[in-house]
């Protein structure tokens, strides 16, 4: 994955409509709602590619079989570390303390996040990482503002 930054990221799915995948723990869990949310309210079609659990989601994320992935700081955290996954974003309202350099959402033009509960965090210098999941809503003027 190509992209250092949400933006990149959001310009080079806007670019690869359709083509880019994203990870969670599964179907309907706190970090499949996160990418949702960060889908919509980024305007992009990335597609999600639900796992049983965060693990095969990031071994398939290292792998390179997935594009991204969202998950959690317990699960992310030594891969971070040893270099084998780049964060790009959490999306709490301020910086994530074990990982402080790392922006929020907020930071790179998603303002209007509410966290649901725990850290979380995306992998493989993908999507976003995430600190709390966040509900998002989309940009003023976008085709899917409200």
């Amino acid at each position: 994955m190509p992209a250092r930054s949400v933006a990149e990221l959001v310009k080079l799915a806007r670019s690869h409509p359709g083509q880019l995948q994203y990870g969670s723990s599964g179907n309907g869990g706190s970090t499949h709602l996160a990418g949702e949310m960060f889908k919509h309210a980024a305007c992009i079609d990335i597609v999600h590619v639900p796992f049983k659990g965060s693990a095969p989601a990031l071994a398939d994320t290292l792998a390179g079989q997935i594009s991204m992935m969202f998950d959690t700081i317990v699960t992310t955290m030594p891969q971070l570390k040893a270099g084998k996954v780049r964060a790009l974003a959490v999306t709490g309202e301020k910086r994530a303390p074990q990982t402080s350099d790392i922006p929020t959402l907020a930071e790179g033009g998603y303002k209007d996040t509410k966290s649901l509960h725990g850290n979380r965090y995306s992998a493989r210098g993908h999507a976003a990482r995430h600190y709390r999941p966040a509900y998002m809503k989309p940009r003023q003027g976008s085709k899917r503002g409200t």
